[in-house]
């Protein structure tokens, strides 16, 4: 009986529905308004799971160590990611949300629009350096 109590609590402690998910539904829905009405001909909602880290890449060498890195203790990529196994879904769905807390969601909107265009879905290009 207590092995099965054992077993028992051991899954309920370790078990998926335990694991900590997180409603981006918010910043996501935020970012797609914005980036739609400022830029709808590009279309960005289109981005692919497998661009949005170069998205971030882009966007974050522009600002401070100091502002990189309170971005980086928001995000808590470790924690907050945990139970993602492959993609950058949940790291940028993380990182719209720390772009909002910390007043940086617009640059971050304007810099999207400036850079990157999606033709149709997951057909995106990283647009050439404005002069």
């Amino acid at each position: 009986m207590k092995t099965i109590a054992a077993i028992a609590a051991f899954l309920l402690i370790f078990s998926p529905a335990n694991t900590q998910t997180v409603d981006w539904s918010s910043a996501w829905g935020k970012y797609n308004a914005d980036t739609h009405r400022l830029c709808p001909s590009q279309k960005l909602e289109d981005l692919s799971d497998g661009q949005y880290d170069d998205v971030l890449d882009g966007f974050l060498p522009a600002y401070p160590a100091a502002v990189r890195s309170r971005i980086s203790t928001i995000v808590n990529y470790p924690k907050t990611c945990a139970a993602e196994t492959a993609g950058f879904s949940c790291e940028f769905g993380a990182h719209l949300r720390s772009f909002q807390r910390i007043g940086l969601r617009h640059a971050f909107v304007a810099y999207s629009c400036r850079h990157w265009r999606c033709e149709e879905a997951t057909l995106c290009k990283q647009l050439a350096p404005q002069r």
